[in-house]
C-alpha cells in the first residue's frame, strides 16, 4: 500500500506541471484534484507592464511629432511677424502701417487666426489614436481631433470642422460678398495698391496741370509742395475730388525740406511710387549782364532742387516698400539743346538737370528705379507771362518753333505723367522734348 502510494504522489505532481502549458496553475490542478475550490491564477506581470511601456513610447512618439509641427508653423508665423515688422513703412504706423486700418486687413487677419487653428488641428492629426484599449494614456483634446468619438471635453472632428465652417462664412464670404455688391469693392485693397506721386512745384503751371491729371487716374495718392501754401491748397480743391490729394507746403531749395516732404508722403501712403519736379525759372540776358547772384539763384532753383528731389526720392524708392522701384521725372528745357541767344544762365541750369537725370538713370537702374526729363520748349504759364503777353516777343518765339505756336502746360504735363505711369516700366535715362520742334527741326 505504501508502495502504490508511493508511485501516485509522483503522478500527482507532474499532470499539474503538464497542464501548466494549458494556463493552469498546480495549485488550481490538485486542488480541483481533491475537490476543494479554485483559486484564481495570479496576474502576468509581463503581460501588464509590456502594453503600458509600449503606450508610453506610442505617446512620447505622438506628442513629439505634434512639438515639431506646432514648433514649425510658430517658427513661421515668427518670421512672417518679423518681416512685416522689418517692411514697416514707419515707426509710428502700427504692425502693418496705415493699412491695418482697412476692413480687408481685419479679413485677413481673422484668416490667419483660422489658419492657425487648422493647423493646430492638423498637426494633432498627423499621428493615429496612441491605442485601441478603452482607457487611453493621452485621451483628452488631442486624441479627440483624431477621431469622431467624444473625450472628456466633449471635443470632436466634426464639431471642429462645423466651427471652421461657420466661421470661414461669417468671417469671409458674407463680406466678401457684400463688398462685390458695391461699387467701391476691395476699395482698401486697391488704395493699397494704387500709385502714390509728390508733385514738387504744384502750384506754378505745368506743375498744377499734373497734379490735375494724376488725381483723374482711379485710386491715385497725392502729395503736392510748394512755397506757397494757399496755391496749394487751390490745386488741391480742383485736382482732389476723386483722389486723396494732401499738400505740404516746403522750400523745394531746401534739401531737408525736400526730404521731409518724401517722409511724409511715406507716413501718409507708406510708400513712394513717382516724383516729378516741376520747379523752375526763367532768366533771358546774355552772360555779361547776368550778375553773379542771379546766376546762383538760378543754378539753386532749377539744379539744386533737382538734386534735392533726386536724392530724397531715390532714398525713398531703395527702401523694401518700394519693392517695386519707382519712377523720377524732371524738367529741362529745349534750351539745353539748341543754341538760343541771352539763355546762358538757364541753358546751364537745365542742361545740368539733364545731365543729372542721365547719370542717375545708369545709377538706380538696378534697383528699379526709373529717371528721366522732359524738354519744354517755350510753354504758356504764369511763370513766362512776362513773354507770352508781349505780342512782339510771342511773335519771334512762336516764329522759332516748327509747329508755330507756344505749348500749354496740358501737353508737357501728359508727357510727365506719361513717363511716371508704372505701365511705362521700360522707359528711363530719356530726355523727352515736348518742344514743337524746337530743338530739333527748323523752322519755315
Amino acid at each position: 500500500m505504501l508502495a502504490n502510494k508511493l508511485t501516485i504522489k509522483p503522478c500527482g505532481v507532474a499532470a499539474p506541471l503538464r497542464q501548466r502549458a494549458h494556463g493552469r496553475s498546480p495549485v488550481s490542478v490538485i486542488a480541483s484534484q481533491q475537490g476543494l475550490p479554485a483559486q484564481p491564477a495570479a496576474p502576468s506581470t509581463r503581460r501588464r507592464v509590456l502594453p503600458i511601456v509600449s503606450e508610453l513610447l506610442e505617446a512620447e512618439a505622438a506628442v513629439n511629432l505634434f512639438e515639431r509641427v506646432a514648433g514649425r508653423s510658430a517658427m513661421i508665423g515668427f518670421a512672417v511677424a518679423t518681416a512685416v515688422e522689418v517692411l514697416l513703412p514707419g515707426p509710428d504706423t502700427g504692425l502693418f502701417g496705415a493699412w491695418a486700418q482697412s476692413d480687408i486687413a481685419g479679413q485677413f487677419a481673422a484668416l490667419g487666426m483660422v489658419l492657425l487653428c487648422c493647423s493646430v488641428g492638423l498637426a494633432a492629426r498627423t499621428y493615429r489614436p496612441m491605442s485601441r484599449r478603452r482607457h487611453r494614456l493621452m485621451e483628452p483634446m488631442l486624441c479627440s481631433l483624431t477621431s469622431g468619438r467624444r473625450s472628456f471635453a466633449g471635443v470632436t472632428q466634426q464639431n471642429v470642422d462645423r466651427w471652421v465652417d461657420s466661421v470661414f462664412a461669417s468671417v469671409f464670404t458674407q463680406p466678401f460678398a457684400t463688398a462685390m455688391a458695391t461699387p467701391r469693392a476691395f476699395s482698401a485693397a486697391a488704395e493699397a495698391l494704387a500709385p502714390v506721386y509728390v508733385v514738387f512745384g504744384a502750384s506754378g503751371g505745368i506743375g498744377s496741370a499734373l497734379s490735375e491729371l494724376l488725381a483723374a487716374r482711379p485710386g491715385a495718392q497725392l502729395l503736392l509742395s510748394g512755397r506757397d501754401g494757399g496755391k496749394l491748397a487751390a490745386v488741391q480743391g480742383r485736382a482732389g475730388a476723386a483722389a486723396a490729394v494732401s499738400f505740404a507746403a516746403a522750400d523745394p531749395c531746401d534739401p531737408k525740406a525736400v526730404e521731409d516732404v518724401i517722409g511724409e508722403a511715406v507716413k501718409l501712403y507708406g510708400r513712394v511710387d513717382g516724383v516729378a519736379n516741376c520747379v523752375g525759372s526763367v532768366i533771358l540776358k546774355p552772360a555779361h549782364t547776368t550778375s553773379l547772384q542771379e546766376f546762383e539763384d538760378t543754378l539753386r532753383i532749377n539744379l539744386v532742387s533737382s538734386f534735392g528731389v533726386l536724392r530724397a526720392a531715390a532714398k525713398a524708392m531703395s527702401r523694401p516698400a518700394n519693392s517695386g522701384g519707382g519712377s523720377i521725372v524732371f524738367c529741362s528745357s529745349a534750351v539745353a539743346r539748341h543754341g538760343i541767344p541771352n539763355h546762358e544762365a538757364i541753358a546751364a541750369a537745365k542742361g545740368g538737370v539733364a545731365a543729372m537725370a542721365l547719370s542717375a538713370a545708369a545709377t538706380y537702374a538696378p534697383r528699379n528705379i526709373r529717371v528721366n526729363c522732359v524738354a519744354p520748349g517755350l510753354t504758356r504759364t504764369p511763370m513766362t507771362a512776362r513773354i507770352t503777353s508781349s505780342e512782339a516777343a510771342l511773335k519771334a518765339s512762336t516764329a522759332m518753333h516748327a509747329l508755330k505756336r507756344i505749348g500749354e502746360p496740358q501737353e508737357a504735363a501728359a508727357a510727365i505723367a506719361f513717363l511716371l505711369d508704372p505701365a511705362n516700366s521700360f522707359i528711363t535715362g530719356q530726355v523727352l522734348a515736348v518742344d514743337g520742334g524746337l530743338g530739333s527741326v527748323r523752322a519755315s
